[in-house]
């Protein structure tokens, strides 16, 4: 169950079809807060991925609860729910978002700010799934993508934590980042309740050798891992996973 005491939009006022997703991600667009909601002294962060399981009826969802400080993973869980919608690029937040919100309402509590893997501002409509998933929950959060959906940007530089700015005509959506020598950048965008500048910063400070910064990364490993759902406990001395460089 979705605790309901979390301030959330989720999908209420959605008819069910495509064209009323669209309708409904212009007017959360206009709900996305792009200042800072979080206080400056953080200590937790989260993960979350979700993606197309079984026969393509169901979304499987991972989150990560991390120290911010170590990025040693302090709670993971894996739900799997049924999508509400086929897979459409840019109207993620309509298939994954109940089980993404499963995912975080298993957690024993929320983190301070979540890294969505998918777009936030850096959208067609600005509000893609890391903004549907903030607007939904109140947790302030930034959207991480391997892939741009909207806005050009300049190559960034070889050198890890490179950046340049995403821009869409005038308006800067988000950035452009390389994360890993010899891997292609990622694109990051506020989601909800957070800066462009934080947004860019978390991230510099949530890498490590992965192409994904690390609380992405360990979800996206959990959301694509073959078996069962469910909490995990996880020890400091775990094995953290392989090195995505996709």
């Amino acid at each position: 169950m979705i605790n309901a005491t979390w301030p959330r939009a989720g999908l209420a006022g959605w008819d069910g079809t495509e064209g009323g997703a669209r309708a409904l991600q212009c007017t959360l667009a206009g709900e996305v807060e792009l200042g800072d909601g979080f206080r400056p002294t953080l200590t937790t962060v989260g993960g979350f991925s979700a993606r197309t399981a079984g026969d393509g009826r169901r979304v499987r969802a991972a989150a990560v609860l991390m120290d911010l400080q170590t990025l040693q993973p302090l709670h993971v869980d894996v739900r799997e729910v049924e999508a509400p919608l086929p897979y459409v690029r840019e109207l993620l937040g309509f298939r994954a978002l109940p089980a993404l919100l499963e995912s975080l309402d298993a957690l024993p509590y929320r983190p301070e700010v979540a890294f969505v893997e998918g777009h936030g501002i850096a959208h067609p409509r600005r509000c893609g799934l890391a903004s549907h998933f903030g607007l939904a929950t109140g947790v302030p959060t930034i959207g991480v993508a391997r892939d741009r959906l909207a806005g050009s940007a300049p190559e960034p530089g070889p050198t890890p934590c490179d950046a340049t700015r995403l821009r869409e005509g005038d308006q800067q959506v988000g950035w452009s980042v390389r994360t890993c020598r010899d891997a292609r950048p990622v694109f990051v965008s506020p989601g909800h309740r957070v800066s462009l500048k934080s947004a860019l910063e978390l991230t510099l400070r949530s890498l490590q050798a992965q192409r994904l910064p690390r609380p992405v990364d360990l979800a996206h490993e959990l959301a694509h891992e073959p078996g069962g759902t469910g909490p995990r406990r996880w020890h400091p001395g775990a094995r953290s996973g392989p090195s995505l460089h996709t």
